[in-house]
């Protein structure tokens, strides 16, 4: 907070309101005979835990976002007294990551016991071959059901190569019509009265299998778009989520392709943010990609290098359409599914943390503290910081500090840029259905914390 002078003594570095903060707690701490820490690394506050056994109120969910959005808007250090009685002024932003994690937290209790309601709603209609399953009882008969269609396959393969063991014993037969051929011929066609015995019963298994089978993807689909609904609609009790009523704002040179199904996409973005992009100078291109997705916030368009690279004639009508030379953003996504593009909504992400910068609070330095916070030995980057790392074998230019996220992406740090992949990942994971939702789905590790910052930073910022 404040810089030594050379000749000894202290000046302040900061505004006079946060000046007037730092004494206020320094004669607190002196009336307390305690201490009082000046820089962020020495800082220790406990991370957020859950502490609900019941799903919280709206009340309280409102009120925990009412005082984290007067943190947002308060650049005053935060003073807190831990343990052993010690006062400490914590820097903006850790108090802020802070608050708005505290929401998640209680959003996410909210989101998991609404999918539950309606997950118990779905499941009433589940019904194989006359039988009602709940969603666990589906994926258990499933696999049972598939155990003993595999059982039965095995029993029938068996069962041939006897027979083909009998054929081959015949071929090697010289005599015709002795006792000996007479009992193989006989045996084999026991055996292919067995198996053909069988048959009808290794067909209805394996339809059982089939459509428990289906059943279970059915399931499965309609559970992904439970979960994604679920947590809009619990943020849209919050604030308004999706485009404004003046639509989306973007480059003139955009591919329908990805302009004509934004609505779905922009459906996990609050108002307020896709308002800020719409609003921003520098407007964004949109355009697909079967290789890489990826944001730049500013580069230079220039239509006649774009023309070249393209084969076209710089005179074309096309090449004209594209306008004059100028600064524009360009994010290129993968093609959606149903309107949905989980790589339009991590690379949209990365748009915000450039354009979507409300007062005192920075969505880059709000991933920053929760970067620092699960990167650095000890609560809220209090000890040394876990080293960097290639996040690929030969590619020296993308480094991380895997932590202990779903994916050592989450941790990747780029050189001068202010993009980090913690909201953006983190969005994609609880919208889109990937990285195991942060829920340990699909084989990934669960991340309670990394989805509780994404959902309060949705609520508050």
């Amino acid at each position: 907070m404040c810089q030594t002078k050379k000749e000894g003594g202290r000046r302040c570095a900061r505004h006079q309101r946060t000046r007037k903060a730092y004494d206020r707690a320094t004669y607190e701490a002196t009336q307390v005979k305690t201490v009082v820490a000046e820089h962020a690394d020495d800082v220790k506050v406990s991370p957020v835990t859950p502490e609900f056994i019941d799903v919280p109120s709206w009340e309280q969910i409102e009120d925990a976002v009412a005082d984290a959005r007067r943190l947002t808007g308060d650049p005053e250090p935060r003073v807190q007294i831990d343990s052993k009685n010690r006062i400490h002024v914590l820097p903006h932003g850790w108090a802020v990551e802070e608050a708005s994690t505290r929401v998640g937290v209680m959003l996410s209790i909210v989101i998991d016991d609404e999918v539950a309601k309606r997950t118990a709603e779905l499941e009433a209609d589940i019904v194989v071959d006359g039988k009602h399953y709940t969603a666990k009882e589906l994926d258990e008969a499933k696999e049972e059901a598939l155990i003993e269609f595999d059982d039965m396959c095995i029993i029938q393969r068996e069962t041939l190569e006897k027979t083909w063991h009998i054929d081959g014993q015949l071929a090697r037969m010289n005599d015709i019509d002795t006792p000996a051929e007479a009992k193989l011929n006989r045996k084999r066609e026991k055996l292919l009265a067995t198996y053909n015995s069988r048959e009808p019963e290794q067909d209805r298994l394996n339809k059982v299998h089939g459509d428990l089978r289906k059943a279970k993807t059915d399931l499965d689909k309609k559970l992904k778009f439970i979960r994604r609904d679920a947590t809009i609609d619990v943020l849209a009790h919050l604030r308004r989520m999706g485009v404004p009523e003046d639509g989306v704002v973007y480059d003139f040179i955009s591919s329908p392709i990805l302009t004509d199904e934004l609505g779905e996409s922009m459906k996990c973005f609050p108002t307020d943010w896709i308002r800020s992009s719409n609003n921003h100078p520098t407007k964004v291109a949109l355009d697909t990609s079967m290789g890489r997705a990826y944001y730049v916030h500013e580069g230079i368009f220039d239509p006649l290098k774009a023309a070249e690279a393209t084969n076209q004639e710089p005179e074309s009508e096309e090449v004209k359409s594209w306008g004059e030379k100028r600064v524009m953003s360009m994010l290129v996504a993968f093609p959606s599914i149903g309107g949905f593009s989980p790589s339009f909504i991590h690379e949209f992400t990365h748009r915000m943390e450039y354009v979507h910068v409300p007062e005192g609070a920075r969505l880059a330095e709000l991933e920053d503290m929760f970067l620092r916070r699960r990167t650095n030995a000890g609560p809220h980057a209090k000890g040394p910081r876990q080293g960097k790392r290639r996040y690929k074998l030969g590619r020296k230019d993308e480094m991380t500090r895997p932590d202990d996220f779903a994916d050592p992406y989450f941790g990747k740090e780029y050189e001068g840029l202010r993009a980090r992949e913690i909201l953006s990942t983190g969005i994609e994971a609880v919208f889109g259905n990937k990285f195991g939702n942060l829920m340990g789905m699909d084989g990934y590790k669960a991340d309670p914390d990394h989805r509780a910052f994404v959902l309060g930073v949705l609520a508050t910022i």
